[in-house]
């Protein structure tokens, strides 16, 4: 609706009726200068509830929006010693951002959120971390919580994804949960002043470990809290140095000796190994036989090996590789296709696109396949390797 078109309808009121519409009863008559006061007076109520309506529309029109998405439907908690709460509404959108230690106002500085994605405002805040030192090598780890009500597995993806590739450099880890909105968390949270996603993970440690207070818990980073959190327990057999308290047979070479060949026997480097466990450790005569899980990327490897005490010789008795539970380490088959598309130079009046996942030597890559026709109508098909985790095109064919 036009400016002009409403001071035409605000102008066509009948002040009269309104008049008219007041209780007849013991009804007094209005003086001429009364009625016009009265009059002025309604027309301006009408004209500043139809201002502030057109207000409140053309907001949401520029945002694309509706007033229902505008409100806040989920926190986005960011932790590593620097605390941060991020409320979203239902288009990914900020609409507040809140520090709750004076490391997390140093994190947020002078950043301008308004107007911005979640995507885009968590790379700006953990570049601010990394900048500023809050994320280094010994302090790598950074919790994730998704507080809603709704679904926000795709939104934790492509989070895990984004912000996995920024803290690369300095081998992060992320600690991620998604969870309802519960008042003990949001106590705890003001108590301590944390955040409701770090109340949470303390709460869970608490409650395992009963020596620890939930005020020394609030205390500690993320990476010393992670310590808790991936702490095996001895039934499990999960042990780290198992191997070296191995008492050598006669004439066998030590413990540690034998489980240094098994590792050198592995594809994987020392470099790209993660995340070793060593489940088992035993002797079955003049051979060692370790047990062993880790990680490569996105990959989970189980290896069983047998080491000649006398010998030296490695036979690898099982083998398995199966995807990592942490979908933050592979990029999203929409990113690859974006990838592959803009590291081909042709330009296609069609397209089609097919992706496939793969894995070689414990790197897992996209292959994706892009057919299409160009503006001459000749057919072109393309055939791109894209890493999946750095994104990085590993080779490009065009068939």
């Amino acid at each position: 609706m036009r400016k002009e078109y409403l001071f035409e309808e605000l102008s066509s009121i009948d002040t009269d009726l309104i008049l008219e519409a007041a209780p007849c009863e013991n009804k007094k008559r209005t003086s001429r200068k009364g009625r016009i006061i009265m009059r002025y007076a309604a027309i301006c109520a009408s004209l500043a509830l139809m201002i502030v309506a057109a207000g409140v529309f053309v907001h949401f029109q520029n945002k694309n929006i509706t007033p229902v998405d505008y409100a806040p439907v989920a926190k986005i908690c960011f932790d590593v010693n620097p605390g941060i709460e991020v409320e979203i509404d239902g288009n990914n959108i900020v609409v507040h951002v809140k520090a709750v230690n004076s490391d997390g106002e140093n994190v947020i500085g002078g950043i301008d959120f308004k107007g911005k994605t979640i995507e885009e405002a968590s790379l700006e805040l953990v570049e601010s971390m990394l900048e500023k030192g809050y994320i280094n090598k010994e302090t790598n780890y950074l919790l994730l919580t998704i507080e809603s009500e709704r679904d926000m597995q795709e939104l934790e993806d492509k989070l895990m994804s984004k912000i996995a590739v920024s803290i690369k450099e300095v081998n992060g880890k992320i600690i991620v949960q998604q969870i309802d909105k519960d008042a003990e968390n949001s106590e705890i949270a003001d108590m301590y002043g944390i955040t409701v996603g770090k109340a949470k993970l303390i709460k869970g440690i608490a409650e395992k470990y009963t020596e620890k207070t939930l005020e020394e818990l609030s205390k500690m980073t993320v990476t010393e809290l992670s310590g808790f959190v991936y702490k095996k327990e001895e039934k499990t057999e999960l042990v780290f140095d198992y191997p070296y308290e191995i008492k050598a047979p006669e004439g066998c070479m030590a413990a540690s000796e034998a489980f240094d060949l098994a590792m050198r026997s592995l594809e994987h480097s020392a470099e790209e190994i993660r995340d070793l466990m060593i489940r088992k450790a035993g002797i079955n005569g003049e051979d060692y036989e370790f047990d062993i899980y880790y990680r490569v990327l996105s990959y989970n490897w189980h290896v069983t090996f047998s080491v000649n005490g006398k010998t030296g010789n490695v036979t690898v008795l099982n083998k398995e590789c199966s995807r990592s539970p942490y979908p933050g380490f592979v990029i999203s088959h929409p990113d690859a296709h974006d990838i592959a598309v803009d590291g081909v130079k042709d330009i296609f009046l069609t397209i089609e696109l097919t992706t496939t996942d793969t894995d070689t030597n414990g790197v897992p890559h996209y292959i994706v396949r892009i057919m299409g026709k160009n503006y001459d109508n000749e057919n072109i098909e393309y055939v791109v390797f894209v890493d999946a985790v750095t994104g990085d095109i590993l080779e490009m064919r065009k068939e």
